[in-house]
């Protein structure tokens, strides 16, 4: 979707429909976040979620046979993570992460498994071509056909080891061109590149040799920045974020932790590059904000709350980002938001969408929900052990208009 798609869509009617039916996030507690949604689902048997009235389903069934495979959910049986788009583009296919091996794909709508090929290394969805993934193994760069099977090689990443994207959270630019490509170069400095799918071209590499550790990296929505999260030294005071022009000039250093951290990337109300997440620095602590690319400018989309990702992976439906919130506590000045997936908007409002409870109890990085949109926005995947601290952890799919 170009920008100007986007700003139309964005200053159509939608956005005044949402605020009268949606309830604003700097309002009272709902009564209806405080209605518990605790007793088991069955597997691929629809269900109502008391609290938000939208349907819940059960997609996985951990420690149960998978229908029509030779094969058994594990105890783990879930989804990649919140800012991994686990539908693809016409969301006909449902991608998982854990509980099987080869990893099963599940029918989009349906959630019946489909299908199990083996994987050829790291992938993406391409935003665009339903089939498709991007794919990156230990000696090559391309795309994969998940119906036939079928794998077309674009770059043999020769000179290249260890290639990622984005130490596995980064994403390819909105329309599929751009990957940014985290490797060890043959002269053993780590850098990043971006690289074009279309046109097979390799941009210049980014030595981030001198950082202690190189975490999450990836382009931009537009593929005209690649934007990288690292550590200078062994101190944690030295997490920073960098956004480079795809040439490697630098533009942006931001050295406050985590303003914001466990995010997306969008395109905004505004036509913006911006980093949408929750702020763990001050002046907006604990409020889930936006941070425009190009100059770092700030804007507040919530008050303090649980949020513990945000995702922006409803590519198709950008007005809003879908924030998981976790128990967290009562805490004056809070949001009232809590063990739910819920969409926030983007263009500062503080209009709120509740749309699921959650039920998830912590217990490990494993029972984290990591909330994740279809690119619709219609429907959001999440990770849950169900009110069971100890217990396994299923996908649930919340449906939603």
């Amino acid at each position: 979707m170009t920008r100007i798609a986007r700003r139309a869509l964005l200053s159509s009617a939608g956005m005044a429909a949402a605020a009268i039916l949606c309830p604003s996030i700097l309002g009272g507690r709902s009564q209806a976040s405080s209605v518990p949604t605790v007793d088991p689902l069955d597997y691929l048997v629809p269900a109502t979620d008391p609290a938000f009235g939208n349907k819940i389903v059960k997609v996985t069934n951990p420690n149960g046979p998978v229908p029509g495979f030779d094969l058994t959910w594990g105890k783990v049986a879930i989804h990649h993570y919140s800012i991994d788009q686990a539908w693809n583009a016409d969301q006909t296919l449902l991608a998982l992460d854990r509980g099987t091996n080869p990893r099963l794909f599940l029918d989009g709508s349906s959630y019946k498994p489909m299908m199990a090929p083996p994987r050829p290394g790291e992938v993406r969805w391409h935003p665009r071509r339903a089939d498709w993934m991007i794919f990156l193994s230990e000696d090559k760069a391309g795309m994969w056909n998940v119906r036939t099977d079928e794998t077309v090689v674009l770059n043999s990443l020769t000179g290249y080891s260890e290639p990622s994207l984005g130490d596995h959270k980064g994403n390819p630019s909105d329309d599929g061109r751009l990957i940014a490509i985290t490797a060890r170069r043959s002269d053993g400095k780590l850098v990043i590149f971006a690289y074009n799918l279309e046109t097979g071209e390799k941009q210049r590499d980014i030595d981030v040799s001198s950082e202690h550790e190189v975490r999450h990296t990836t382009v931009s929505p537009t593929g005209s920045l690649i934007i990288s999260y690292s550590m200078a030294t062994s101190e944690r005071e030295s997490l920073r974020w960098r956004i480079f022009t795809t040439d490697g000039q630098l533009l942006q250093t931001w050295t406050d932790y985590e303003r914001p951290g466990h995010g997306d990337f969008a395109i905004d109300n505004n036509g913006d590059e911006v980093f949408v997440g929750r702020s763990k620095s001050k002046p907006e602590q604990w409020q889930i904000i936006k941070r425009r690319l190009r100059d770092g400018l700030v804007t507040t989309l919530s008050p303090p709350c649980t949020a513990s990702h945000v995702s922006a992976r409803n590519l198709q439906d950008p007005r809003w980002v879908f924030a998981t919130f976790t128990e967290g506590r009562n805490r004056p000045g809070f949001a009232p938001y809590r063990s739910e997936i819920a969409a926030v908007a983007i263009d500062g409002s503080g209009t709120v969408r509740q749309l699921a409870k959650t039920n998830a109890v912590a217990n490990g990085y494993l029972t984290e929900p990591h909330g994740s949109p279809s690119p619709d926005g219609r429907r959001a995947i999440f990770a849950s052990n169900w009110g069971d601290k100890d217990g396994v952890i299923a996908a649930y799919v919340a449906e939603f208009q």
